[in-house]
């Protein structure tokens, strides 16, 4: 997995490339972590899933996390450019309705940013 963050606005936006298995779970867990204590009382992270063509539990664990410790801090997380495994992969897990979901990073700041 190669991730890559940086900022557009008030948003943090992840680039992820690659499949996400095993131990890049948790370094995955520990950039978002990361990232939400340096994103201040409201964090808005997007997770752009370009060019990730699976994951595991590991890296949903980790979305899972991400979004808890964002809703504690009255925050938004999104997803973007999700491929159709990982949209089913989702949606099977019943967690596709914790994620907003994006078509564009455009749209998904002015959203993310209100």
């Amino acid at each position: 997995m190669e991730l890559t963050f940086r900022k557009n606005g008030v948003v943090i936006i992840f680039n992820l490339k690659g499949n996400i298995i095993g131990p890049d779970g948790l370094k995955l867990r520990e950039a978002f972590q990361k990232a939400i204590e340096l994103g201040g009382d409201t964090v808005r992270i997007l997770v752009n899933l370009e060019g990730t063509g699976m994951m595991d539990s590991s890296a949903l664990g980790a979305l899972v996390n991400a979004y808890t410790h964002i809703q504690q801090k009255k925050g938004r997380i999104g997803i973007m450019n999700a491929s159709a495994n990982i949209e089913k992969l989702l949606s099977l897990a019943k967690l596709a309705q914790l994620f907003e979901q994006f078509a564009d990073e455009d749209s998904a700041v002015d959203s993310l940013s209100a």
